[in-house]
């Protein structure tokens, strides 16, 4: 396993207020749904030395992977309306009967998004247990968030690579005709995160404007 994923202290509770958000453009010919964690949005904490309201470590808004692939999306289609939804609290809690009993997963799934872009799993690896099946919780997840089958689904592996979450991830986008978009070799170069622009070694160790980039045209390459 990545040892980034492992040395990754920031906390996975309380990194944002609002779960799920919208940025909806008159006459959108698209809508995607993006879902996430820290690297999609997190808001300030002055503990952690992070002060911005996105993807953590990029150096502005426009710079996070969301907001790139959303500009790159729009030079092939014109307007597109997005989501986010922030769900660490489901990396929490993925093989709980009721982990998907949440308002903020309800919003997402009534947006009804034309493309899920599903980027998820770095705060779940602490819980994968053989009681714990990752593969069955991330299944049902998607398909209840995307129950049309008409919505393109496409799927990441871990920035951070670790084989317990990513082999899972890559299995079902097989079984399922998902697509799936590596991005795991980007966690391998340190030229891909934030390392020196913040004091926070976790923090520093998510991906910065490059790397975010590059995750974004990784990602938009598929839409």
């Amino acid at each position: 396993m990545n040892q980034d994923i492992i040395n990754n202290d920031v906390p996975s509770e309380n990194q944002v207020y609002h779960t799920f958000s919208t940025e909806f453009d008159p006459g959108a010919a698209l809508k995607v749904l993006f879902v996430g964690n820290s690297i999609t949005i997190h808001e300030p904490n002055a503990d952690l030395g992070w002060y911005g309201c996105y993807g953590m470590a990029a150096s502005c808004r426009d710079n996070d992977y969301v907001h790139v692939a959303k500009k790159l999306i729009k030079e092939k289609y014109g307007s597109v309306s997005i989501a986010v939804l922030h769900a660490s609290a489901w990396e929490r809690s993925f093989w709980q009967s009721d982990a998907l009993d949440r308002d903020d997963i309800r919003s997402a799934r009534e947006f009804e998004p034309d493309v899920a872009v599903i980027r998820i799993g770095e705060n779940a690896h602490t819980f994968v247990t053989p009681e714990h099946d990752f593969k069955i919780g991330y299944e049902r997840f998607v398909k209840y968030l995307c129950p049309n089958p008409k919505t393109k689904i496409i799927v990441t592996d871990q920035f951070w690579q670790c084989e317990k979450l990513d082999n899972p991830i890559k299995g079902l986008a097989a079984e399922n005709g998902w697509q799936f978009v590596h991005i795991g070799d980007l966690g391998q170069s340190d030229e891909n995160k934030a390392i020196g622009l913040f004091e926070h070694g976790g923090v520093a160790s998510h991906p910065g404007d490059l790397g975010m980039k590059r995750i974004a045209e990784r990602i938009a390459e598929h839409i």
